[in-house]
């Protein structure tokens, strides 16, 4: 039997499961990297729905908020700025 043959596909076999391993840890580091909300959004979130409203969207600078937008059902949209110093 051919041992040079059969030690090469072993590693190809060793190679590719490796490779295999790899592309399953970045995709699951990187798909819960990004369900986390940022300090900001999480914030907006909250400044919302301490008001009995939901956040559609928000502007932030450098950490900062700067905008909020929240609506309520049947109510119009609510938009919160920062005041300016």
């Amino acid at each position: 039997m051919n041992e040079k043959g059969q030690e090469a596909f072993e590693v190809v076999l060793l190679m590719g499961g490796g490779i295999l391993v790899a592309v399953i840890v970045i995709s699951i580091l990187t798909a819960t990297s990004s369900t986390q909300d940022t300090d900001e959004e999480h914030n907006a979130k909250f400044f919302c729905e301490s008001h009995g409203l939901e956040l559609i969207d928000f502007e932030d600078d450098f950490g900062k908020l700067e905008e909020v937008k929240c609506f309520k059902e049947n109510e119009n949209l609510k938009v919160f700025k920062k005041k300016v110093e």
